[in-house]
């Protein structure tokens, strides 16, 4: 969620620099101000929370010939996502990205 924010810092002079109302972007799980943030299903969450809600697995953990389901790499790591493995990168990929603090 994006909340507006009075980040004026008290120049001697005003040159209405805009810093009275900036957009400061929030994950809507965990409340803490993010880099970027994802929509599942119609929620704005950070990276750290999408890891959290789906179960990670290590790849020693699995049969040694599984990839991802999506590109077919062999990562380090896996996300259970549909009955199905897929890496990292496949994970974010299903979300769309709402707000990326470098423009993204």
């Amino acid at each position: 969620m994006v909340q507006l924010e009075n980040d004026c810092v008290g120049c001697e002079h005003c040159i209405n620099c805009g810093r009275h109302t900036v957009g400061h972007w929030y994950c809507d799980d965990c409340g803490e101000e993010a880099e970027k943030l994802y929509n599942v299903d119609g929620e704005d969450l950070c990276e750290s929370c999408i890891e959290q809600r789906f179960e990670k697995t290590f790849y020693a953990d699995l049969d040694p010939d599984t990839r991802c389901a999506e590109c077919d790499s062999d990562e380090e790591d896996y996300y259970k996502y549909d009955g199905q493995y897929i890496c990292r990168k496949c994970l974010f990929a299903l979300f769309d990205l709402v707000y990326s603090e470098s423009g993204e």
